[in-house]
């Protein structure tokens, strides 16, 4: 029948016994990236793409080539032709995030230069690829970029929308039954009032409900049960469909604790008391 009340079992052993005798849940179902927030992914996920997927700059400023910016300084600034294409002295304007022009390599920032017209007087020297986020800085494509049984942040989301994801494969959540048993419990549905002496509200159940959906799982929350073998075990057996069954009250070794003897008719009673 496995270990009594009477031996308590530490957590630290108990949960590592537990972890011997269960199976890992495969079943995977799409969802999409809206709903994706703290779900397991169920496969590598493989950029198909670069981001970014073209040079862009980094900083508000003037695309040039840093060629033409050799020596410049406020003492002594270089002057550049505004121009839609970048050719030797000339420059055009660009804001953060937009694609660098073709034919310029740099980018110098607003706050080094002036303007005149048509004129960009530029007073800072820059070198090739300054300011410049260049074509899969951020992912390159053929990066993994989650392994399978990463939890997904909002974040994560961003970052799959980024690389072109709408929806992604994770592992289905485990349904979990939560029964609650005890002669003395009463529906806090039914019941507004006090309840009389010996009478308590079911609350358990609520609380144990609402640490399954926290931890990723959908919880099942049966009608009380009453203390009694028989009442038990129908409501054990009606809820096998479900991944994991959480039995609360009856546990202890009075008459009335009948929930290890019909785990054990059940299965295995792998332990009886932790502490």
């Amino acid at each position: 029948m496995g270990k009594v009340f009477k031996e308590r079992t530490s957590v630290d052993e108990a949960l590592k016994l537990f972890l011997e005798h269960i199976s890992t849940l495969r079943k995977v179902e799409e969802v999409t990236l809206e709903s994706c927030t703290g779900r397991v992914l169920a496969e590598p996920v493989v950029s198909e793409r670069n981001v970014p997927h073209y040079r862009r700059a980094a900083m508000d400023g003037y695309a040039v080539r840093a060629s033409d910016t050799l020596g410049a300084s406020p003492a002594n600034p270089v002057m550049l032709q505004l121009s839609d294409q970048i050719e030797e002295g000339s420059t055009s304007w660009v804001h953060t995030g937009a694609a660098v022009p073709e034919g310029a390599d740099a980018v110098v920032m607003v706050e080094d230069t002036a303007t005149a017209g048509n004129l960009v007087e530029v007073r800072a020297q820059v070198y090739p690829n300054r300011n410049i986020g260049q074509v899969g800085e951020d992912i390159k494509k053929g990066d993994r970029v989650f392994e399978e049984g990463h939890l997904l942040r909002p974040c994560d989301a961003a970052v799959l929308a980024s690389i072109g994801f709408n929806r992604v494969k994770v592992f289905k959540k485990p349904l979990v039954a939560v029964i609650p048993t005890g002669d003395e419990l009463v529906s806090r549905k039914d019941n507004r009032d006090v309840p009389p002496p010996g009478k308590v509200l079911e609350t358990n159940g609520l609380m144990s409900a609402l640490y399954v959906e926290k931890w990723g799982g959908v919880p099942r929350c049966t009608e009380i049960v009453p203390d009694n073998p028989d009442s038990i075990k129908k409501a054990v057996e009606t809820n096998l469909d479900a991944d994991m069954i959480l039995l609360l009250g009856g546990t202890s070794v009075g008459k009335r604790d009948h929930a290890p003897e019909v785990v054990a008719t059940l299965g295995e009673l792998l332990l009886h008391g932790i502490g």
